[in-house]
């Protein structure tokens, strides 16, 4: 509809013009330095309406390319997050169909996946549950539980770890309570 208004607008002034062309008798000269310029009026303004179209649309342009970083970060961060969705569905399959290792590598390439701590939470459930139910010796599950514990950094420890302990209180699983250690 823009486009359409703008049509418009655009064949409103050239009508306007070439009627205006017929009676304008003015002639403008610009002075240049040493150089001199005559134009008719009607060529006056129309070379201000281009010089003014070509500013627009290169203004427009320039801010385009000002905001690019920012869309293409944006558009990284989408795609992070889809892939990381992906890896999650995939572990959750796996955990339903009591492949616990596969669950369990899933998960932990969900959460390499540059997504904030909310994403990323549900996954450490899944991951935890999948080594409970995992066969795994105790140092085993314990090296695994350092790398889950790896995954977050600085505010994102208090946080998991906070949410953790109010799960650790309905549950009380050995898995919670041996990451909230490490998350300390």
């Amino acid at each position: 509809m823009k486009l359409v208004i703008q049509v418009v607008l655009l064949f409103i002034i050239a009508i306007v013009i070439s009627t205006l062309s017929n009676y304008g008798s003015g002639h403008a000269i610009l002075l240049i330095g040493k150089y001199r310029v005559d134009l008719s009026l009607i060529t006056l303004l129309l070379v201000i309406l281009m010089i003014y179209i070509i500013s627009h649309y290169l203004f427009i342009v320039m801010g385009s390319i000002y905001n690019l970083p920012s869309k293409i970060k944006q558009r990284s961060q989408k795609i992070s997050l889809i892939k990381s969705r992906n890896y999650f569905n995939t572990a959750a399959t796996n955990y339903f169909l009591d492949d616990y290792q596969k669950a369990y590598t899933e998960a932990l390439k969900s959460m390499n996946q540059n997504v904030i701590v909310a994403d990323k939470f549900p996954v450490l459930l899944l991951a935890i549950d999948a080594l409970y139910r995992m066969d795994d010796s105790d140092e085993k599950i314990s090296v695994k539980l350092d790398k889950l514990a790896a995954k977050f950094i600085g505010e994102e420890r208090n946080y998991v770890y906070n949410e953790l302990s109010q799960i650790n209180k309905a549950k009380n699983n050995r898995l919670y309570t041996e990451i909230l250690t490490k998350l300390t």
